[in-house]
């Protein structure tokens, strides 16, 4: 995997706000990141590919055209998707204000927000920070930027409360349900609309149909519980909704290129046994 990062040094004392890191990654499947109680507020736009983020002990899907935005003081871990990885820009940024800030623009409550038009804002920061200015006006810009970036995120989740709302239903009932295989037809049913309005909504909202967010979200947790724990890969199944371990294994290869016994086998470490 490759990236190109720059680094700032940190002041000692405590600031309002103060750029860490800024940078591209270019994401391969052993892409890992974790932090507990995280010091810093980490930005991101995806510019292709998919992954998976677990915050605070919840689950989320991030690809390309969106934007993940990270509170400081958050549990959370992320990857990239080995088959679809990741290419993506973005901010650590540091300092007193981060929370109040996400807080003053109601960016507190969500994590990721699709079909975000922030591309050429992190574009211009990541060419700023590589470039050969000097530091300190690299950061001055920067910590501007940053509350551009804010500012872009919340007027573009101002524009989208209103007509997402039923698919945001959709999305809430398909993540709160992964035990369960959910068809069209019962996602149709719940909003008393027709099958083909509920496909064309979700697509339009989160770029991908409601049957592939959940298999994608359904694989990224199977890989999970393969690599950090030693369920056995039936009772994996069944835990995602799938009661015949042989489908749910062909399922899995299909979607991934290898089987669930391979990946675990594959995979380093000893999982924990819970």
């Amino acid at each position: 995997m490759k990236e190109d990062l720059c680094f700032f040094s940190v002041p000692a004392g405590p600031v309002p706000l103060f750029p860490e890191l800024i940078g591209i990654s270019y994401c391969d499947g052993s892409y890992f990141i974790h932090r507990s109680r995280s010091p810093v507020c980490v930005a991101e736009y995806i510019v292709k590919g998919t992954g998976t983020l677990i915050v605070n002990g919840k689950q989320f899907t991030a690809s390309a055209g969106d934007v993940y935005i990270l509170p400081p003081g958050t549990n959370h871990t992320y990857f990239s998707d080995s088959e679809n990885p990741w290419t993506k820009l973005f901010l650590n940024i540091s300092g007193t204000m981060t929370g109040p800030l996400l807080e003053a623009y109601r960016l507190n409550r969500q994590i990721v927000y699709h079909g975000c038009p922030a591309e050429p804002l992190f574009r211009e920061l990541t060419e700023l920070a590589l470039s050969h200015h000097p530091q300190e006006a690299v950061i001055r810009r920067s910590i501007l930027m940053f509350h551009e970036l804010l500012l872009t995120v919340a007027d573009h989740t101002d524009r989208c409360e209103e007509a997402p709302a039923e698919a945001r239903q959709l999305k809430n009932y398909l993540d709160s349900h992964m035990d369960r295989c959910i068809s069209t037809k019962e996602l149709a049913e719940l909003l008393f609309r027709s099958e083909d309005y509920v496909i064309k909504l979700f697509k339009r909202t989160y770029q991908i149909t409601p049957h592939a967010y959940a298999m994608q979200s359904k694989i990224s947790a199977a890989r999970r519980l393969l690599t950090e724990t030693r369920l056995p890969v039936q009772e994996i199944a069944a835990s995602l909704g799938y009661h015949d371990p042989q489908y749910f294994s062909n399922l899995f290869r299909r979607a991934t290129g290898q089987s669930p016994s391979a990946l675990r086998k594959g995979s380093s470490g000893h999982p924990p046994n819970f």
